[in-house]
């Protein structure tokens, strides 16, 4: 019943009340990954890291799909952004509606 985008900051995401919440996110990272090249994807509340989740490639391959999906306890008016990084060779976002996301439910008190 409550959403807030900050208009400042079209990316970011502010907690309109406090309680526990449900943040999903994937991203789709495109490259040339070579063994031990990976790509991360982080949550941060108000500027801190409070998770992430690397995938490390194994050997030669293209694509990266690192995902979050957790709950955190959150206050009123923290912001919520995401980040990915990767060391693959030439990395980019690959367009896909499937594998691209940023989802946030509250579900709990």
């Amino acid at each position: 019943s409550h959403a807030m985008l900050s208009s400042s900051s079209p990316n970011v995401y502010v907690i309109p009340v406090a309680g526990k919440y449900q943040i999903n996110a994937a991203v789709l990272v495109n490259g040339t990954f070579a063994a031990t090249n990976n790509a991360i994807i982080s949550v941060l509340v108000n500027g801190n890291k409070i998770t992430q989740n690397i995938y490390v490639a194994g050997g030669a391959n293209g694509t990266a799909n690192p995902l979050i999906a957790d709950t955190f306890r959150l206050s009123a008016y923290d912001y919520i952004t995401v980040q990915v990084a990767s060391s693959a060779t030439g990395p980019a976002f690959t367009q896909s509606s499937f594998s691209n996301y940023f989802s946030i439910t509250k579900v709990a008190p």
